[in-house]
């Protein structure tokens, strides 16, 4: 049996919605903040958050990311520290499109992304399995610092899917649909010494 303090609880939060959320558009690494109806969702987030004892809060590079994490850990009175230079995939040409339109312009990339999405890069973009590499180095050193801990990390999808999958080792789920997803919240615990020790 786990003791505690081989344990780090891990609140991964989406950040509220943007302009390119609100109009179905692939965000990618594009500096886009949020709109006044993803800093709303910020804010239902913190009476939700407050009884969760987060310690610190890790932001991913953005605007979004880094205005939900400030304007939750302001209200909840906790440190806000960022996620290295972790920053979001880089969609490529798919950046600033519609999802639609990507399902019409390039069906077959779009189907095996929804089906095998660690096997696809988009053009001229990253694929999920270098967004992997990425993670792996940061994530070991937060969760090294914070044994017995509880900290949120505040980062869009599907940079929020793959920190969850390298923590947990969880289905991708569906990518598309997730990047979808905003001002949302869910909590896992991880294993430190185990995490630590891949």
């Amino acid at each position: 049996m786990l003791t505690q303090n081989a344990q780090v609880r891990v609140v991964l939060i989406r950040p509220g919605a943007t302009e390119y959320d609100l109009q179905g558009r692939v965000q990618g690494n594009l500096e886009i903040p949020l709109c006044a109806q993803g800093q709303q969702e910020v804010e239902q987030m913190v009476p939700e958050l407050s009884e969760m004892e987060i310690r610190t809060f890790y932001a991913a590079v953005g605007p979004a990311a880094q205005q939900t994490a400030q304007t939750l850990a302001q209200a909840l009175g906790v440190k806000v520290k960022n996620l290295g230079k972790l920053d979001n995939i880089n969609w490529g040409l798919w950046q600033g499109m519609c999802f639609d339109e990507i399902r019409h312009k390039h069906p077959k990339l779009y189907r095996h992304f929804r089906e095998s999405p660690e096997t696809i890069c988009p053009p001229q973009g990253e694929s999920i399995q270098e967004l992997c590499r990425r993670a792996q180095g940061v994530l070991r050193r937060i969760v090294r610092r914070h044994r017995g801990q509880t900290i949120g990390i505040v980062a869009p999808e599907p940079l929020l899917s793959v920190i969850r999958h390298l923590l947990d080792h969880s289905h991708w789920g569906n990518l598309w649909q997730a990047a979808r997803c905003h001002g949302t919240w869910q909590t896992l615990t991880v294993d430190a010494e185990g995490f630590l020790a891949k």
